[in-house]
């Protein structure tokens, strides 16, 4: 689609945003999931299996890697906020 190799894309998107196609992938992920986490009423094994992936503990491996806190504890501190 992009008339590059996958290589040359990978390459070219590292230039224009700093990390990895995959990586950019994981961090939306995740971002978005903190969105569900904060303002949805959906349990942790839904809000994994809605942003694509394939269970609880590979969602927590991941949610902890971008954030540094584990979907629940983000969801303690943040829909508190949220809900004041």
């Amino acid at each position: 689609m992009a008339g590059l190799s996958v290589r040359a894309f990978e390459r070219r998107f590292r230039q224009l945003f700093h990390v990895a196609p995959q990586q950019y992938v994981r961090r939306l992920r995740v971002r978005l999931a903190c969105h569900a986490l904060v303002f949805g009423h959906r349990t942790l094994a839904e809000v994994a299996d809605d942003h694509g992936f394939c269970d609880q503990s590979h969602f927590t491996r991941e949610f902890r890697k971008e954030t540094g806190m584990t979907p629940r504890e983000y969801q303690q501190r943040y829909a508190t906020a949220a809900r004041v």
